[in-house]
């Protein structure tokens, strides 16, 4: 059984239209779902919203009876924000009510460890997305600068992400948040999602279970 406190991104089925990637989560047993919107990857929710848009997810997920969330990354890779120095830069510029989205695969991807990430970051942290990445060197603000992302696109279990550290972390930081699996990977055919996704909710709620 799937802990409560892990849902699924539809990310995880981008192939696939809303509706069915929402039957795919629901099937392998999650109860809440995150709705990917990422420009050229994932198009369940468009980045420009319309009413009908609105109305039509609104329905979709109705339907498929879960609850969903939304959440912002502040440590990207591939974005401004694309390591830990950075990722506080712009936290030290947010109002201290607006809470933090980790990310384990772009913590490491940019070199950074998760550990350190959640000390740094304690109770900002609101949630957490889950999906594995190859150690990465990113370090743009002084000289020599490099350069060298990890791959962000590797399904749990295949890659440098230390998972058991990053939960342990948590737990002792009393985050009591929700956990998200985010499987934008290209290790697997699209035919291999639904057993990818099903092998990482069974780590990951194992995990869960032994830091409670």
């Amino acid at each position: 059984m799937i802990d409560s406190r892990l849902g699924c991104s539809t990310i995880s089925f981008r192939h696939l239209e809303l509706e069915k990637a929402l039957d795919e989560i629901i099937t392998l047993g999650f109860e809440e779902v995150d709705l990917g919107s990422l420009p050229g990857v994932c198009t369940h929710v468009p980045t420009t919203l319309t009413a009908s848009d609105v109305a039509r997810i609104a329905t979709s997920v109705a339907k498929a009876g879960v609850s969903v969330r939304i959440w912002i990354e502040s440590l990207h890779v591939f974005r401004l924000c694309c390591n830990q120095p950075r990722a506080v830069g712009l936290t030290s510029r947010l109002d201290p009510e607006v809470g933090i989205g980790m990310d384990f695969s772009h913590i490491v991807a940019a070199g950074d460890h998760p550990v350190q990430f959640v000390e740094t970051f304690g109770d900002r942290i609101t949630h957490v997305h889950i999906r594995d990445a190859t150690r990465g060197r990113i370090e743009l603000d002084h000289h020599p600068i490099v350069d060298e992302p990890g791959n962000i696109n590797l399904s749990v279990g295949r890659g440098a992400v230390d998972f058991d550290a990053g939960i342990s972390a948590l737990h002792a930081a009393k985050f009591d948040g929700h956990y998200t699996l985010e499987l934008e990977t290209r290790d697997v055919t699209d035919d291999e999602r639904p057993a990818a996704a099903a092998d990482a909710a069974h780590l990951i709620t194992t995990l869960l279970a032994s830091h409670h």
